[in-house]
């Protein structure tokens, strides 16, 4: 049985005519994760698989895994169009083995109107590489993704979304709906992949043009259980 927990920090400011940036850190802590090592040849050098040219592994046992990137973002405004891009640095601990990876994204969103919105993002530009100290590597695919968001009502906004990596047709499509029930509430629902998922949201006014969230998510079956999800933020 899997348990993961994850946790996330990030903090965003404007930068004048610069646009904005940002910053992130994300940790994902796994416990009894399938931990692995490389299979050698009579040489000491990695076997590779002859379909995919990465190295063979083999199951060494369960134990902790802790993944954490550190990311860095940028995104300034163009009229009708967002144009934005992401900098990350992976670091992984599988057991005792250390892991280490670098990786970007871009993305641009286009208004199209007060009610629709069209964005096109690009993740793990040049195909991120994250190296373990054992020899074996981690590749994350180039994948692209196209959303658009239409708000049906004013208190009603829905959304569709579809991801693939590039070269290859694996597409994973998202979809879901926000309704504000009032001003200080809204209720969402929707599927992740195959997954249903839902949630509520509070907003809390504070001194000045500030305000308080809270959000709560569900997503029943996600990558390894069914998934609770708690964010709190402030805008001033």
């Amino acid at each position: 049985t899997f348990t993961d927990n994850a946790y996330s920090f990030s903090v965003a400011f404007p930068a004048g005519p610069a646009g904005g940036v940002g910053f992130g850190v994300d940790h994902l802590s796994v416990q009894n994760a399938a931990l692995t090592r490389p299979v050698l040849d009579a040489s000491g050098n990695p076997v590779l698989d002859p379909s995919s040219g990465q190295p063979l592994v083999e199951l060494t046992g369960f134990g902790q895994e802790n993944d954490a990137t550190i990311l860095v973002g940028w995104g300034r405004q163009f009229g009708r169009l967002a144009l934005g891009g992401t900098g990350r640095v992976l670091v992984g601990e599988a057991g005792s083995v250390g892991g280490l990876g670098y990786g970007g994204d871009a993305g641009a969103s286009l208004h199209v109107s007060e009610r629709l919105r069209i964005g096109l993002a690009a993740t793990d530009l040049g195909g991120t590489i994250v190296r373990w100290k054992d020899g074996t590597r981690t590749v994350l695919p180039v994948a692209g993704r196209i959303g658009v968001a239409w708000r049906v009502l004013d208190s009603l906004v829905s959304s569709v979304d579809g991801s693939t990596p590039l070269g290859r047709l694996d597409a994973r499509i998202e979809a879901g709906a926000e309704w504000a029930v009032a001003d200080a509430l809204v209720v969402r629902t929707g599927f992740d992949g195959t997954h249903a998922t839902g949630g509520v949201g509070f907003r809390m006014p504070l001194p000045g043009k500030g305000a308080a969230f809270a959000d709560y998510a569900f997503v029943a079956g996600g990558a390894y259980e069914d998934r609770n999800r708690l964010t709190l933020a402030v805008e001033f």
